[in-house]
């Protein structure tokens, strides 16, 4: 354990605030970028159906449900 000669306050500070960091970084990425790819993959795979080997299926459901979110 690192000696801050502190209170435990000090030392509190030392180790929470970072923890606090990282949490905030990690549930901003889950919240961000991990969610909506989630339901973009899940949008993709339904509008595909059985056919989950055709590649170029996959590209006209990305572009057709890229289109839809793109527009107002």
């Amino acid at each position: 354990m690192i000696k801050l000669n502190g209170s435990l306050i000090d030392e509190l500070k030392f180790y929470l605030i970072p923890l606090l960091l990282l949490f905030s970084f990690v549930t901003g990425w889950i919240v961000f970028y991990v969610i909506p790819q989630d339901h973009a993959r899940a949008e993709i795979m339904e509008c595909m159906g059985d056919r989950l080997w055709t590649e170029a299926v996959y590209d006209q459901c990305a572009d057709m449900i890229q289109a839809t979110r793109a527009s107002p």
